[in-house]
């Protein structure tokens, strides 16, 4: 069960996905180191699991830190001089300032085996803990650039294989300074983390669909490929957010199986990923690692994306930014879009009282639906953001603002039960009053 924190999750809060490596990494700013603030902060009790090494896990880890997880693109200084930014080879794990402004400083620790001053001393499950909950080996909650929103996908037995493949690299030294991070940051980010207590089991390698809808999951290709901060939503995958890095940005593509996305051959987007494009694609997209997937795994991505619904939104970073009806932004290409067309049917508002309540799912995480007016609102109680949902059915509703429709149920009783999305999979939210 994925978790409702995706429903709304701010990307102003992360500030950029893809691009880490600050260019200017070398010069640190003043301020103070922060005090941890953990009050609410969700955790879950640390094991003593150790995991064992296998040619087979170490071979499985190498291929996931070098891509899915895109481990070194962070964790290591990058070669801002060649096309895509690699991570400098003999530097591979050691850490680096990624965020560098006067009262804030973002760092991506050492986790090359260094006991001094890398994760030589880290236990396997503080590893895990970090990489896939959102907790660090001393109990502060992560920074959502941690992608842990994204790595909870992860099966256990690719997680294990990460962390046995970490332990391969050779210890660099390479002492950095603590995060120094505002107040009000910290006192976000504390309801971000989110405990895994359920076993997480591989996907099934036979079937093409599920390795790709797994590696589509675990790449973190929704986050960037929809427009989560802006004005207007096109769709999942539909493209347009800005990725803003030190002193580059670009908007993202659209990848859903329309013409003005993903409308090319299997082939082609091999092509594309592997080169690319000849090294003209933007090093915030993180192409110099995804390149390092297998044609099976970057098949099976393709083949999963045209499963998406389609959304005709142009996006490109060539053309002059003009205004964008769909997404509400300004982009290469905006002119040619239209707006959202929304299809809404008359619902008897008095309905709206019936689905007002609390939702919460598997993981705790919770939605709150309440009618103002005439109208239905959903607010995320994680993020504080809420939306307007239009009625395209008794029980469907669609929003200008979000990528997908909310669905409720209702029990043999006729009482309102749950509410539902689809990202991925179903998402369902229990009422729970």
């Amino acid at each position: 069960m994925k978790n409702c924190i995706s429903v709304l999750f701010v990307l102003s809060v992360i500030f950029v996905i893809a691009g880490c490596g600050d260019k200017e990494s070398n010069k640190i700013p003043g301020g103070k180191n922060e005090v941890y603030i953990t009050a609410g902060l969700k955790v879950r009790p640390l094991t003593d699991v150790k995991f064992e090494s296998t040619p087979q896990r170490i071979a499985r880890g190498k291929y996931l830190a070098e891509g899915a997880s895109h481990c070194f693109l962070c964790h290591s200084p990058r070669d801002w001089s060649k096309p895509g930014a690699p991570p400098i080879e003999t530097k591979k794990g050691s850490g680096a300032i990624i965020i560098n402004e006067k009262d804030f400083r973002m760092v991506a620790p050492n986790i090359t085996p260094d006991e001094e001053t890398g994760a030589g001393s880290w236990t396997d499950d503080m590893l895990v803990r970090s990489i896939r909950e959102g907790v660090g080996h001393d109990g502060r909650a992560l920074h959502p650039l941690m992608l842990y929103w994204e790595f909870k996908y992860f099966s256990d037995e690719d997680l294990a294989s990460i962390v046995v493949y970490l332990r391969t690299l050779l210890p660099v030294k390479n002492k950095l300074p603590k995060r120094n991070m505002p107040e009000d940051v910290q006192k976000a980010i504390v309801n971000f983390p989110r405990p895994i207590y359920k076993p997480a089991p591989e996907p099934d390698f036979s079937n093409v669909m599920e390795i790709g809808k797994y590696m589509t999951e675990i790449s973190g290709c929704v986050g960037c490929h929809t427009a989560w901060e802006n004005p207007l939503n096109p769709g999942a995958f539909a493209g347009g957010l800005l990725l803003d890095r030190a002193k580059d940005s670009a908007y993202t593509a659209n990848i859903t199986p329309d013409q003005s996305g993903l409308f090319y051959d299997e082939d082609t987007f091999i092509n594309v990923i592997r080169t690319g494009k000849g090294g003209a694609m933007h090093a915030l997209m993180p192409w110099i690692v995804i390149k390092n997937y297998t044609d099976e795994d970057l098949r099976a991505i393709y083949r999963y994306l045209k499963t998406v619904p389609p959304v005709r939104h142009y996006v490109n970073n060539i053309g002059k930014s003009m205004y964008c009806k769909l997404c509400g932004g300004s982009h290469g290409a905006g002119e040619l879009n239209t707006a959202k067309n929304i299809k809404i049917v008359k619902v008897k508002p008095s309905v709206y009282s019936e689905y007002a309540g609390t939702y919460t799912s598997d993981e705790g995480d919770s939605l709150t639906v309440f009618r103002s007016g005439d109208s239905l609102m959903v607010k995320n109680e994680v993020e504080g953001v809420t939306a307007k949902l239009l009625p395209v059915s008794s029980t469907e509703f669609a929003s200008y603002t979000l990528p997908f429709n909310f669905k409720f149920a209702r029990n043999i009783e006729n009482k309102v039960t749950a509410l539902s999305y689809h990202l991925y999979d179903d998402v369902e939210c229990k009422k729970v009053k």
